[in-house]
């Protein structure tokens, strides 16, 4: 599983020394819900600032991904959900530091039973923010 300890700070580009995300963020209201994961509202310890916090349960992850492929695709379909878990951050980090007007990721950490990203907050869900912004840059949207 992801055993190791990750953190990777998109603003500083450093890793900090502690990996529990509560360490910089308090975590308020859930806002959404997904698969294996919620979405809550938080605040930056140190700024105030409010953000999303997705925390992702790596653990339910797991019992799902055993229920639905058994034991002997355990690892593979493992490493699969970690590489797309991965790919969406890098993308949305990609877009940030590169003016894409999109919607913000700041930080991930990750932990044995959860993975957690820390984004910009918006006040509608995703498909939402992007037919608005397509709207925007007046693009037809079918």
């Amino acid at each position: 599983m992801f055993s190791s300890l990750i953190h990777f700070n998109t603003f500083k580009m450093q890793i900090r020394k502690y990996f529990d995300y509560k360490d910089y963020y308090d975590k308020l209201d859930a806002i959404g819900k997904g698969t294996f994961g919620i979405i809550y509202k938080g605040r930056e310890k140190e700024t105030k600032k409010e953000v999303a916090i997705k925390v992702i349960d790596l653990e339910k992850m797991e019992r799902n991904i055993l229920s639905q492929y058994g034991p002997d695709k355990l690892e593979e379909e493992l490493e699969k959900r970690k590489d797309e878990l991965f790919k969406e951050f890098e993308i949305m980090k990609m877009c940030s530091e590169n003016n894409i007007n999109s919607l913000k990721c700041y930080e991930y950490f990750v932990r044995k039973e959860s993975f957690v990203m820390i984004m910009e907050l918006c006040d509608m869900n995703l498909s939402k923010l992007f037919i608005e912004k397509i709207k925007k840059e007046k693009r037809v949207f079918n």
